[in-house]
C-alpha cells in the first residue's frame, strides 16, 4: 500500500462571502475569529483576517499579502509540500468526522489586542488553537510591523498545521517538529542568525554536545508526544535540516509511508500513531545504515550549522534510499463463472485466493466480500476469512466456495482488516473483475 509521495499540503476548496465572522469559544473546532474582523484576502489556502477598525495601512496590507505568498510558495516548492491531500472521508474509517479546512490568520494590530483576544477565548482554547483542528494563527504587529520572531513563529506554526493536515496524528513526532523549525529559519526573508530563538538554541546543542550531556538521536525516534521535550525539538531540527539538505528522497519515502498508514487508518488513534514512529524510525535507520552512522552524520551537521547556516558543506554521509518496508498486505484471488456442462453460465462465482501479510509485526486479519455491478449496486458484505493470526510473511487462505451473485454483477471488492500487535486497526480494499 505504499508509495513514494512526497509531502503535501491542504486543498479543500476555500469558499463563501467575504463576511465577518463569530466568535464561537465554547467549541475549539469552530472558527476562533473575532466578530469584528474580516477576511482581507485569500492567499491559496490562507484566509487572512484582519480589524475592520482600525484597518491596516494599504502598504502593510499589501506586503503582508506578499510575505504570505512567498511563505506559502517557499513551503509548497522547497520544502516538498504540493497541493492536494483531500482524501479525508475517503475509507470512512478512523477520521471520517474530520475535516480539513484552510488555514485562519489573525492579524493583531499591537499585543494589547492579542491579549484581549487571548482572554476572551480562554486559556484552553489558547492551548488548542495552533493545532490541526482549529487551525487559526495569529500575527501580531509591533509599531506597525512584524518583527522577525513573530514571522520566525508564524512560519513554524503553519508548518505544524500543514504536516498535520497531511499526516492527521501529526507522527513522527521528531518530523514535524523538526519540520516546522527548518520552514521557519529557511524562509527566504529571515537571516537565523538575527534571530534570538535560533542563536539560542545553537548554543543549547552545541553546550549539550559539548559537556557530554546531549541523549543519543537515535532515542528521539519513537519519543510519543507526552515525552517529546525541548532537547529532543532541537535535535529533530539538526535531523530534518540535514534530511532536507543532503537526502530528500528518503524524506519522501518517509512520508509516504506515513501517508499510507493514515488513509488505511480505522482504529485505534494511539496504535496509529506508535505504528507511525515505528514505521519511520524502521526506514531512517535502513537509511543511514544504524544509529551509529545516523549519529555521526548528525554531529558532522550540527558543526556545519555552527560554523555557517548559509554556507553549507556537502555531507560526506551516504544514504540507502531503496524502503526496507514491503506492503503491509495484498490479495490474490480469483472469481471465475461457474458454467454447467454445456457452456452455459450460472448467476455464482467460484472463489479462490489468499491473503498475503508482510507487516513489521504479528496481526489479526479478516477479510470481507462484495459483489456488485460497479455503478453503485452492491450486495451486503459476508467474511471470506477470519481471525487469521499472521506473523510478517503469513499467508491466509480464503473460503472456497460459490458465491452468488445477480444478473450484471461483474466485479467484487475485498477488504482486508488488518489488526497489528500493540498497533492500529487498518482497512486495505482491492476490486477485482470476474473471469
Amino acid at each position: 500500500m505504499r508509495s513514494s509521495l512526497t509531502l503535501v499540503a491542504l486543498a479543500l476548496a476555500v469558499g463563501g462571502a467575504l463576511l465577518p465572522q463569530r466568535l464561537l469559544a465554547g467549541d475549539p473546532a469552530e472558527s476562533l475569529v473575532p466578530v469584528d474582523y474580516q477576511r482581507q484576502q485569500t492567499v491559496g489556502r490562507l484566509n487572512l483576517f484582519v480589524p475592520t477598525k482600525p484597518a491596516l495601512e494599504y502598504k502593510l496590507r499589501n506586503d503582508l499579502v506578499a510575505r504570505l505568498t512567498s511563505i506559502r510558495d517557499n513551503l509548497f516548492k522547497h520544502h516538498g509540500l504540493g497541493n492536494d491531500c483531500s482524501r479525508i472521508g475517503q475509507t470512512g474509517g478512523l477520521y471520517r468526522q474530520t475535516s480539513r479546512d484552510s488555514i485562519d490568520i489573525l492579524v493583531f494590530p499591537d499585543k494589547a489586542a492579542l491579549a484581549s483576544w487571548e482572554a476572551t477565548v480562554g486559556s484552553a482554547l489558547i492551548d488548542h488553537h495552533l493545532t490541526a483542528y482549529s487551525r487559526t494563527i495569529p500575527l501580531c504587529l509591533e509599531d506597525g510591523n512584524i518583527p522577525n520572531e513573530a514571522w520566525v513563529k508564524f512560519c513554524h506554526e503553519l508548518a505544524h498545521l500543514y504536516y498535520s493536515l497531511t499526516v492527521f496524528p501529526g507522527q513522527p513526532r521528531w518530523l514535524n517538529e523538526g519540520f516546522a523549525l527548518f520552514a521557519a529559519y529557511n524562509d527566504p526573508h529571515i537571516h537565523p542568525m538575527d534571530c534570538a530563538s535560533y542563536m539560542d538554541m545553537l548554543k543549547r546543542l552545541k553546550s549539550r554536545a559539548s559537556s557530554h550531556e546531549a541523549k543519543p538521536v537515535g532515542d528521539l525516534l519513537e519519543l510519543s508526544d507526552a515525552d517529546f521535550g525541548e532537547e529532543a525539538c532541537d535535535q529533530s531540527w539538526v535531523l530534518v535540516d540535514f534530511l532536507m539538505r543532503e537526502a530528500p528522497a528518503v524524506l519522501d519515502e518517509i512520508v509516504g509511508a506515513m501517508r499510507a498508514l493514515d488513509m488505511a487508518a480505522w482504529d485505534d488513534y494511539e496504535g496509529i500513531a506508535h505504528d507511525m514512529r515505528t514505521t519511520a524510525a524502521t526506514l531512517l535507520l535502513h537509511a543511514f545504515g544504524g544509529r551509529a552512522k545516523m549519529q555521526a552524520a548528525w554531529d558532522e551537521h550540527l558543526d556545519v550549522l555552527d560554523a555557517d547556516p548559509d554556507k553549507r558543506a556537502k555531507s560526506r554521509a551516504h544514504l540507502n534510499t531503496t524502503s526496507a518496508l514491503p506492503p503491509l498486505c495484498g490479495i490474490k484471488a480469483q472469481l471465475i463463472r461457474n458454467k454447467l456442462l454445456n457452456g452455459t453460465r450460472l448467476p455464482d462465482c467460484h472463489l479462490t485466493g489468499e491473503v498475503e501479510y508482510d507487516g513489521p509485526r504479528s496481526a489479526l486479519v479478516n477479510t470481507s466480500l462484495k459483489v456488485g455491478d460497479g455503478r453503485g449496486r452492491w450486495s451486503q458484505e459476508f467474511w471470506v476469512q477470519q481471525d487469521g493470526t499472521l506473523a510478517s510473511g503469513g499467508h491466509a487462505k480464503l473460503h472456497e466456495y460459490d458465491v452468488p451473485t445477480d444478473p450484471g454483477d461483474c466485479v467484487a471488492v475485498f477488504t482486508v482488516e488488518v489488526k497489528l500487535q500493540d498497533g492500529g486497526t487498518y482497512h486495505f480494499e482491492k476490486t477485482l473483475p470476474f473471469r
